[in-house]
C-alpha cells in the first residue's frame, strides 16, 4: 500500500463489529464493541486500515455489511433451515428445533443488493480518506419470521421450534441505519420475501 499512495483500498467488514449495540438504529457512528472473535477480527482490521490511511494518506472504504443472504451461500440461518426443513420431511419428522427464542432480530439484505450498493459507491467521488456504510435493508425481522417465510416458499409443512439458548457471540437485535447510502441513490431491490423465495428455489434444486 506504502507504495501506491493513490490506490483507493475497499474492505468487506461486517455489522459483527458493532457487537450488542444498545440503540437501534445502528449508524456508521455507533461505537464499534464487538462481542465474537469474527467481529473482533473484523474490527481489528478496520483499525489497521484507519491507521495505514492517516500515515500513508491511502482512500480507504469499508462496507459494514448485515445480515447477507443470497443463492449459493450454504451456511447461517436461511440455508440451515431450508436443509433442516427439507431433510425433516424427507424423514417423515413434525418440527426442527434451532437455537435461541426466534425473537431475535437482525437485518437482512440479499447479496444482490449488496453487489449493487457497492457498485453505486465505487462509482461515487472520493470525498474522505477513510469512509464507513453500513449495507442493509434498514428493516428489522425476527428469525422466526424469516424462518417461516423460508418454509412457505418450499411449501413444506414443518413446526419450528427454538431452544432458548442463544449461542455466546451473537447479538439480541440489529436494524441498521442505511441513509448514508441512500444518500447516494441507493434503493434495495428485494424485499426479504424476494429474496427468499429466490433462495428457497434454488435450494430445492441445487442445495
Amino acid at each position: 500500500m506504502k507504495n501506491h499512495p493513490q490506490a483507493h483500498v475497499f474492505f468487506f467488514s461486517s455489522a459483527a463489529v458493532y457487537g450488542n449495540p444498545q440503540t437501534l438504529p445502528i449508524t456508521e457512528n455507533t461505537p464499534v464493541l464487538p462481542i465474537s472473535p469474527y467481529g473482533i477480527h473484523k474490527s481489528t482490521a478496520e483499525t489497521l486500515l484507519e491507521n495505514y490511511s492517516r500515515a500513508l494518506g491511502l482512500c480507504v472504504t469499508v462496507f459494514r455489511i448485515f445480515s447477507v443472504y443470497g443463492v449459493g451461500l450454504r451456511k447461517q440461518l436461511v440455508y440451515d433451515v431450508s436443509q433442516r426443513a427439507r431433510q425433516a420431511a424427507a424423514l417423515g419428522q413434525e418440527s426442527i428445533m434451532l437455537f435461541g427464542t426466534g425473537l431475535e432480530t437482525r437485518d437482512f439484505i440479499y447479496v444482490k443488493d449488496v453487489c449493487k450498493a457497492v457498485l453505486l459507491v465505487l462509482s461515487q467521488p472520493v470525498k474522505a480518506p477513510f469512509t464507513t456504510y453500513n449495507l442493509a435493508s434498514g428493516v428489522e425481522s425476527t428469525v422466526a419470521e424469516v424462518a417461516q417465510c423460508i418454509i412457505k416458499h418450499l411449501n413444506i409443512k414443518v413446526n419450528i421450534n427454538f431452544n432458548g439458548v442463544v449461542p455466546k457471540g451473537d447479538p439480541t437485535n440489529w436494524r441498521a441505519d442505511i441513509d448514508k447510502v441512500l444518500q447516494l441513490g441507493f434503493k434495495s431491490d428485494y424485499n426479504l420475501d424476494d429474496g427468499l423465495m429466490e433462495v428457497a428455489h434454488w435450494a430445492k434444486v441445487h442445495a
